[in-house]
């Protein structure tokens, strides 16, 4: 997968490589296009209310079926229909829906027939369960809220919307979105059996099939939480592979002030202590060795700072928290031990961008680059050489 992170993404693909809808550029075809991208929006707004309300459902509450609702689809069609209530569209068979936004009720007039898939809605409702994620909130936030995106830095075409303080939506390749498909039974039991997991929080997984501009397009997309989840200002960030080979911020990238910093960037220690060093460890560990069964490569530990001023606001109490509940236990994230100035720090922390599967794109990359680059430090090797080399890097930088 082309880089991207889970706290800064633009660009919308509607599965068609070169067709992006860039929200940088205000005139013309790209006023057009914001216009395209905000149907996109309360279509989705409105597919979630109803499938969040109806899997939801009480009644509904059962154990999984590993046989089938792994690979369930539920597709809904939401069709014109000038229902009393005023919404534009409503489903088939399910009862008209609109979007509790009010500040979006103009905007729901212009909603287009569509179709929407719910794939694994039973699964995803399991691991919301998993992950101690309320429902009803949830889908508030998601329904409720204004969906905010920022420029992404690399040259991923994905886009991702910030909804509220905890939630993004990720558009997704069709490719990312089979190998999701493919490798959802064991995510579903790592994450049940590693609620505290560093790996991407998945909360759903959704498509839709609409028309844009005459042309029928198909958009696959992922809910996730925000690794970022917090008030606090993010002062740095990095991305980190721990590969060397053209892992530096461009010039350009670091005038930016939303610059994220790479491998060859990083020349500071992340200073947790002993106890929390062996927790962190221990579940990257268990991620990495999940990743590497699933053929999974490519992926980043993102990592925020937040410096404390040192005010009585600012510093919360370092909670003794000695299991993985320490990984957001301080203000949402990790409070350092005192550095050699008795300064302290938060660590938000997670691995991201865990959707490249090591086929035979990869494989080649591997080939070629290996020429003319040290082929154990190029990023493209084998998922067993990068979760070894993953967990190494990671190691000398946290103390």
């Amino acid at each position: 997968m082309l880089q991207s992170n889970r706290e800064m993404f633009a660009s919308v693909s509607l599965d068609t490589p070169h067709e992006v809808i860039d929200e940088t550029n205000r005139g013309g075809k790209d006023a057009n296009q914001e216009a395209n991208t905000e149907v996109i929006i309360q279509c989705m707004k409105l597919a979630l209310r109803t499938s969040l309300s109806n899997v939801s459902m009480q009644q509904k509450e059962r154990p999984l079926n590993p046989t089938t609702d792994f690979v369930f689809k539920a597709k809904v069609s939401f069709h014109a229909n000038a229902s009393k209530s005023g919404g534009c569209c409503s489903a088939a068979p399910l009862r008209d829906t609109e979007s509790s936004d009010e500040s979006d009720d103009g905007k729901r007039d212009a909603t287009p027939p569509f179709d929407f898939t719910d794939y694994a809605p039973m699964c995803y409702r399991h691991i919301r369960e998993f992950l101690g994620v309320e429902w009803q909130h949830f889908q508030d936030v998601l329904v409720s809220s204004r969906w905010h995106s920022i420029p992404t830095p690399g040259k991923s075409t994905a886009q991702l919307f910030f909804c509220g303080q905890n939630w993004v939506v990720k558009t997704m390749t069709k490719e990312e979105s089979k190998f999701l498909r493919d490798i959802l039974h064991r995510y579903y039991y790592h994450v049940r059996d590693n609620p505290h997991t560093l790996l991407p929080h998945f909360v759903g997984h959704h498509s839709l099939s609409l028309a844009i501009d005459g042309t029928q397009k198909k958009v696959s997309f992922v809910i996730m939480q925000n690794v970022f989840a917090t008030p606090n200002k993010i002062h740095e960030k990095f991305d980190l592979k721990g590969s060397t080979v053209g892992r530096y911020a461009a010039p350009a990238e670091r005038r930016k002030q939303t610059c994220t910093k790479k491998d060859l960037d990083i020349n500071r220690p992340i200073r947790v202590g002993n106890v929390r060093r062996e927790l962190l460890l221990g579940q990257m560990r268990r991620d990495c060795d999940f990743l590497k069964k699933a053929s999974i490569m490519d992926y980043s530990f993102l990592i925020g700072i937040h410096r404390c001023d040192g005010s009585a606001a600012s510093v919360a109490r370092r909670l003794v928290t000695e299991d993985e509940r320490c990984f957001t236990a301080d203000q949402g994230g990790m409070l350092s031990v005192p550095g050699p100035h008795g300064e302290r720090e938060v660590y938000y922390v997670g691995v991201i961008d865990i959707l490249q599967e090591y086929n035979l794109w990869k494989r080649s990359e591997t080939a070629i680059r290996g020429i003319v680059n040290d082929a154990s430090e190029i990023s493209s090797v084998h998922p067993r050489e990068y979760a070894a080399r993953f967990v190494d890097f990671m190691s000398s930088i946290i103390v």
